[in-house]
């Protein structure tokens, strides 16, 4: 009997100094932090097409109720655990260092520890760390965008508050009437997307910007099998993904 591959942890590759990120089927997902869950998660057909038609994650018309993308890697390279963060939750802290520091004692009172720290200003604690979340894979030798899915939304929704309020900063909580976006790269910190700094036009440009990185991974992939694939015509992604496309190029066994 031929044992399953053995796939490293997302732990071991960060230690290598090894980049991983979200699936091309990952990449595929609108997930927004909201319930009912059945409504919160879309999938659109296409990774490099934004405007593509979309399919609700969860319905009955699926087999099993959930989409067909359910059971693939959820990143790439896949993994076998991982420990997610919220990006906006870990840096919440020096954010809010940032947006109280430099108020005037006279007009807001302040408490330092010992140390000097400010720990509460306008009637505000200092926020504590990040939480961090661990996911094993549950019926495959690597995560599965199920597994994500199913361990991450309700812990989201457990977080809505804190992640409005870190994302409100300096101004306060961020209202109910702006939706919030899990960002489809995935990483060890999940990125979050709201409609109050990114405007329908500014969120469009968002998804564009997500497609074009999808299909410059399968351009890598094709290039490593040692087969042609090109885009004509399409626009090299945003100046803000940058960064993540030089780490996949970076990236030997993408």
């Amino acid at each position: 009997m031929t044992e399953p591959p053995a796939f490293p942890t997302a732990q071991e590759l960060v230690a290598a100094w090894k980049f991983y990120g979200g699936s091309t089927a990952f990449m595929r997902l609108r997930w927004s932090i909201r319930a009912p869950v059945s409504s919160a998660i879309f999938v659109i057909d296409s990774a490099i097409d934004y405007t593509s038609p979309q399919q609700p994650y969860y319905s009955p018309s699926h087999p099993g109720g959930v989409h067909p993308i359910a059971s693939e890697p959820a990143t790439h390279p896949p993994v076998s655990s991982m420990r997610l963060t919220v990006m906006e939750l870990d840096r919440w802290a020096d954010n809010w260092d940032m947006a109280h520091g430099e108020h005037e004692p006279l007009f807001c009172s302040q408490e330092f520890d010992e140390d000097n720290l400010l720990v509460r200003c306008c009637g505000q604690g200092r926020p504590g760390p990040g939480p961090h979340l661990d996911i094993p894979a549950s019926t495959q030798p690597f995560i599965m965008v199920n597994d994500i899915i199913e361990a991450v939304h309700p812990w989201l929704l457990g977080l809505e508050d804190k992640i409005r309020m870190a994302r409100g900063l300096p101004d306060g909580p961020l209202k109910k009437g702006f939706e919030i976006y899990v960002s489809p790269v995935g990483s060890v910190a999940l990125g979050i997307v709201d409609t109050r700094i990114y405007s329908p036009s500014n969120l469009e440009r968002w998804w564009k910007d997500m497609a074009a990185l999808a299909a410059y991974k399968l351009e890598m992939k094709a290039a490593a099998a040692g087969k042609g694939l090109t885009r004509a015509g399409e626009e090299k992604p945003g100046a803000r993904l940058g960064g993540l496309i030089r780490c996949y190029a970076m990236q030997q066994d993408l």
